[in-house]
């Protein structure tokens, strides 16, 4: 009697998914220098507006003031008070941080991120809205139209 001899052959084969025009599209715009540094600032962006953020709810928790109430005092739906602490990717408009500042008793303020060499450190630019209740109409210091 004769026997049979199998052979087992080990193949991989690598599938490799074709790229869509669009994922051609972006990998050239990632070689444009411009481009490329576009991607550079959105990170710093992204950190500053995480800070304020992060400096509004430290705040509301220092004052022992819930998210319902900071809505309350500064005009906003809760549902937009509780979006902007809770979402990762927050986009906040002036309007809103202005809102919520100032029922935080607090002043937005803009401070130099460097100083040129050779040049004093600039000072501080402090943003404040002067808000009358009378000629106003609502937080945001929207002035309403008198005839």
């Amino acid at each position: 009697m004769g026997y049979l001899a199998k052979r087992v052959i080990n193949v991989t084969i690598w599938l490799v998914k074709p790229r869509t025009a669009a994922e051609d599209y972006l990998a050239r715009r990632r070689e444009d220098p411009v481009h490329a540094a576009s991607h550079d600032v959105a990170p710093r962006r992204i950190v500053m507006f995480d800070e304020v953020v992060e400096s509004l709810d430290s705040r509301r928790e220092e004052l022992g003031m819930t998210k319902a109430e900071l809505a309350r005092r500064s005009d906003l739906p809760p549902a937009a008070i509780r979006r902007l602490f809770s979402q990762r990717h927050k986009n906040p408009t002036l309007t809103t941080l202005a809102a919520i500042a100032e029922a935080l008793d607090l002043r937005l303020s803009l401070i130099p991120s460097s100083t040129t060499p050779g040049k004093a450190e600039a000072p501080t630019h402090t943003v404040a809205a002067r808000l009358d209740s009378t000629e106003t109409s609502s937080p945001s210091g929207t002035r309403r139209r008198t005839a």
